[in-house]
């Protein structure tokens, strides 16, 4: 009866769709046009190979990656594949038609019911074989590891860490659906390479990896309105961050003679520091209207603590924000919770030393239905040498330059960012700016409790160690990703995460404007030409601007 039901409710849908379809607004129907045109100026024969375009939500991702498929699709000769959920007969579908030699792929259509329902009884003998959260982190398909992508997948419902193998069931149900129905596609279509946004979650990490298990190169492609492709080529490679820089390139800005790299490094740095730039994490942490402290003394006595003790910041993730994006990358703790209490609880008995906790500054976005971070951290408030800072403390991160004994982190920026101004950073797992002779990376738990213990007679950074960690910040911050993307209007990360229709609209408006002014396709002939030559140079990973930074140019 449930199966009549759902097979009766797909075609009613189907039927509304045809009789309903909806019709496309004025800026859209704008795009359309603009778009349809400004390809045709240069539309060539393909071959019968495809680039593949990930199944996105969000509009500007969606945009910037079908602009950069189309781009790849012509430097190659390919034909594009996207990947959706949505009817031919929806408006976003309509849109994505004006792209040239385009095949769509709904993944939720009658024709991969069979793979779906694969999915969902392997799932069930799944299930059967994880007896201990370690099996999850474990669990292979076909040989190849995916539970990371199954336990983060998990925790971005809205979970801190995973308590119970149970838990997962529904996550590992939608992980194998779509395992099935993405390796029939596989086999149907000739893909040579695919445009996917983040290798994380259930469709982009599950997509990502069996891609490249299968020798597909995929073209990781960060943010909307700017460039930053990472190419990858081998399954393992996924543990390279896309912003981080590779061993050649580090090495290569290290032998600056002129020290003009640095001198880059520390005016971005300033701007950073200064409350200068948009990103809503930098926003938010050095925001203006929070409080600078210079002064140790100061911050002690408004906080109650003994000015002759060091000051240890203890710097928290977003707890759910995918901790496992560098697998196979080492983790001492199976998620950044764990990293967190295991951490606490050895701090607690370290007197001699004031911790501060501080919760991520962009933790609102990540809410968990199983951690209160201010409930969780109650019993330590009478503690004479523990504070918890939440996200809404009057505290300007930039402070922790002034007054910060050292750093204590996972794997988040702050253990770069401070790492540039001579504070010792201790991580809990490789990052993507371990390595390069600037951060304390122990291997495994007990070394990791050695290193707090030993934390308060740590001496600061020499000389060599603050300019290696500047070079890989500039890199990391700026060169990887500084490169803005003509092809998508630009919006800032609070208007990124907190899409509405109306900027939806504004933003194919935009869009059109830009595809017909003669100035503007000047810039984005300039960008195909440049793109084109990226992805055609297979001894380029990153899509850097090399007419900004010669220097890097291989």
């Amino acid at each position: 009866m449930r199966l009549l039901r759902t097979i009766l409710g797909y075609f009613w849908r189907e039927l509304k769709l045809i009789l309903n379809a909806t019709p496309l607004s004025s800026e859209e129907q704008a795009f359309v046009k603009a778009n349809t045109d400004f390809w045709n100026e240069s539309k060539g024969k393909n071959r019968d190979a495809f680039v593949l375009v990930e199944f996105v939500e969000h509009e500007a991702i969606l945009l910037a990656n079908a602009a950069t498929g189309a781009i790849c699709a012509q430097a190659k000769g390919l034909k594009m594949l996207f990947l959706t959920n949505s009817s031919t007969r929806e408006p976003i579908n309509r849109i994505l038609k004006s792209y040239p030699d385009c095949k769509f792929v709904r993944l939720n259509s009658v024709g991969y019911w069979i793979p779906r329902a694969k999915g969902w009884l392997a799932a069930r003998k799944a299930m059967r074989t994880l007896k201990t959260v370690d099996d999850v982190l474990a669990w292979k398909l076909d040989g190849v590891v995916y539970g990371d992508i199954l336990y983060d997948s998990f925790l971005a419902r809205g979970y801190a860490t995973l308590r119970e193998v149970s838990q997962v069931r529904e996550t590992l149900v939608q992980l194998l659906m779509i395992y099935y129905t993405y390796k029939r596609i596989i086999a149907k279509h000739k893909i040579e390479t695919a445009i996917i946004s983040q290798l994380m979650g259930v469709y982009p990490g599950t997509l990502g990896r069996m891609l490249l298990a299968r020798n597909v190169e995929i073209q990781n492609r960060m943010g909307s309105s700017e460039i930053m492709i990472r190419k990858y080529r081998d399954k393992d490679e996924p543990s390279e961050h896309p912003a981080a820089p590779t061993m050649t390139y580090f090495e290569r800005m290290l032998a600056d003679s002129d020290a003009s790299i640095v001198h880059m490094a520390e005016d971005y740095l300033d701007r950073r520091f200064g409350g200068k730039l948009f990103r809503l994490d930098a926003k938010l942490a050095f925001s203006k209207d929070r409080k600078v402290y210079d002064d140790r003394t100061e911050f002690c006595a408004d906080y109650k603590l003994d000015s002759k003790k060091p000051l240890v910041f203890l710097m928290l993730h977003a707890f759910n924000d995918y901790p496992h994006w560098n697998y196979p990358r080492h983790m001492i703790y199976r998620d950044y919770f764990e990293w967190f209490e295991q951490t606490l609880a050895i701090v607690q008995d370290l007197k001699d030393v004031n911790w501060i906790v501080k919760e991520h500054p962009t933790q609102r976005y990540y809410r968990t239905f199983d951690l209160d971070l201010d409930v969780y951290m109650k019993p330590y408030e009478n503690s004479p040498n523990i504070r918890f800072l939440n996200a809404d403390t009057k505290l300007n991160t930039g402070s922790l330059r002034h007054i910060a004994h050292a750093i204590v982190t996972g794997v988040g920026t702050p253990g770069l960012e401070f790492a540039t101004f001579g504070i010792p950073c201790l991580l809990g797992g490789e990052g993507p700016y371990s390595g390069f002779g600037f951060t304390r990376e122990p291997r495994t738990a007990t070394e990791y409790a050695r290193e707090l213990q030993a934390l308060k007679d740590a001496p600061r950074l020499d000389a060599e160690a603050i300019r290696r960690a500047k070079v890989v910040a500039f890199f990391y911050f700026c060169i990887a990703n500084c490169h803005p993307f003509h092809f998508c209007p630009h919006f800032d990360q609070d208007q990124l995460s907190r899409w509405a229709p109306e900027t939806t609209r504004l933003m194919w408006a935009r869009a059109a404007e830009g595809l017909i002014d003669p100035d503007h396709k000047k810039k984005l002939r300039q960008q195909i030409q440049e793109l084109s030559e990226f992805f055609l140079d297979n001894t380029r990973i990153h899509s850097i601007d090399l007419k900004q930074f010669p220097f890097l140019r291989v």
